[in-house]
């Protein structure tokens, strides 16, 4: 069995995203659902901003991403979520505690428990039905640890 990259070129990969890419000019509507966006209140001081899209089916998958330490939700909404939604899949993104657009207090402690556990209250506060986590970076390893 070969590695990866024998598997997949990365050109090919490229010339799969752009042919999406473009096809994609007029949105597919009949396969997504409207996008909610709001914040998330932890608390009073804190909360999280996400972007949900429900899957097109009531028991359809909704991928949750946790974000690389330095990214928010716009790293999803691109290429990676299009794709998803097209196909039919939910997703759901966030920013944690003092990203983008998320509230939170000065000094406020917020390390991998505190995000994971705001993941876990904002998954059950929207009940996305069937979720699969998927992160990038340590948002990996926090998806890997809800």
């Amino acid at each position: 069995m070969g590695n990866l990259a024998d598997l997949v070129k990365a050109e090919d990969l490229l010339i799969t995203v752009r042919q999406f890419r473009d096809s994609r000019k007029e949105p597919n509507n009949h396969c997504i659902k409207e996008e909610t966006m709001s914040v998330h209140q932890i608390d009073a001081q804190n909360g999280l901003f996400y972007r949900h899209n429900p899957p097109v089916t009531d028991d359809g998958v909704t991928i949750v991403f946790f974000n690389a330490l330095t990214g928010d939700t716009g790293m999803w909404d691109g290429v990676i979520g299009e794709c998803l939604r097209a196909e039919g899949y939910g997703t759901l993104s966030f920013n944690f505690r003092g990203q983008a657009e998320s509230p939170f207090v000065a000094g406020t402690p917020i390390d991998a428990a505190t995000i994971i556990a705001d993941a876990r209250s904002l998954i059950s506060a929207l009940k996305p039905g069937r979720v699969v986590l998927c992160g990038l970076s340590i948002g990996g390893l926090f998806a890997a640890q809800a």
